[in-house]
């Protein structure tokens, strides 16, 4: 035995007053949440009038899950849960980069001693430097004086 096909007409028509009782229900809720009023299934039945079946069928089911009223509200308890989980997960967090900063500064700490120790290393070096400098000076000065010839021209170095 096969199944007849509901007339097009027919389908329109249900299609109509599933989009019409949708509108009604999705302007009742508009109305209570711009009042401050909290959107309850007594309050949705006694502003448009519908059947409590009605608000079991999908396309009402729909408006109120896009909603978030009804049944599909966030209940404060999973609110604080999951405000309370966030904030631990921040806690970490903070703990985790402190831990870093804390390591980055002790890094720091560590490439500052080194840099004072090679400043400290350049400087005697550099003293030395001088010293040796000075006495090469000297030492020119003395073989130019007795007018001594080392084979070395020494002005084209």
């Amino acid at each position: 035995m096969k199944k007849r096909d509901i007339p097009a007409g027919l389908k329109e028509l249900q299609m109509a007053k599933r989009a019409e009782t949708a509108n009604k229900v999705q302007e009742a809720i508009d109305d209570i949440q711009n009042d401050g009023g909290v959107v309850t299934k007594k309050r949705l039945i006694e502003l448009t009038g519908l059947s409590n079946s009605t608000f079991s069928k999908d396309h009402v089911l729909k408006v109120l899950k896009v909603n978030k009223v009804c049944q599909f509200k966030v209940s404060k308890k999973k609110e604080i849960d999951h405000k309370i989980v966030v904030t631990d997960q921040l806690y970490r967090k903070i703990e985790k980069l402190e831990q870093e900063k804390n390591l980055l500064q002790s890094k720091i700490q560590d490439k500052d001693i080194a840099i004072d120790k090679i400043k400290k290393d350049y400087q005697t070096l550099n003293e030395n430097y001088m010293l040796i400098l000075g006495k090469i000076h000297l030492l020119m000065k003395k073989i130019e004086m007795l007018d001594i010839d080392l084979g070395i021209d020494l002005d084209n170095l």
